[in-house]
């Protein structure tokens, strides 16, 4: 069992490689929902880098459906955080209607936690109701 010292010193390390996936890169991805326009429910959540590129590929899928765009000018590792902390609180819910396949962040990776606690007050802070 370690020291409560290196305890700390690992829950650091895990916050800067948080911190870093979340500062590093150009800030220019969207995080996106497609709700159902019949049940106003959202159904899918994603990110990208090109709305209207990635808006046209869903319409053959998701044709009952708008493309929302959630938020704008992130990095790639902002747009995930907050992509895997919607997925997350839909999927524990119980209620979840996401037809989302995969996760955008490994849960095995060391800052997944960290990631999506930045997620979660992102949320609060912007979109609470999401």
């Amino acid at each position: 069992m370690g020291s409560p010292q290196s305890s700390a010193a690992k829950r650091l390390l895990t916050l800067l490689l948080a911190t870093g996936k979340l500062a590093k890169g150009a800030k220019n991805y969207v995080v996106y929902v497609l709700r159902n326009d019949t049940t106003g429910r959202v159904e899918y959540v994603g990110i990208t880098n090109n709305a209207k590129k990635r808006a046209y590929q869903h319409g053959k899928r998701f044709n009952n459906h708008t493309f929302e765009i959630v938020t704008r000018g992130l990095t790639r590792g902002q747009a995930r955080a907050i992509e895997e902390t919607v997925y997350m609180r839909n999927k524990l819910s119980g209620v979840s209607e996401l037809r989302n396949r995969i996760h955008s962040i490994n849960p095995k990776h060391p800052y997944y936690r960290r990631m999506l606690q930045w997620g979660e007050w992102w949320l609060r802070m912007n979109k609470p109701n999401l």
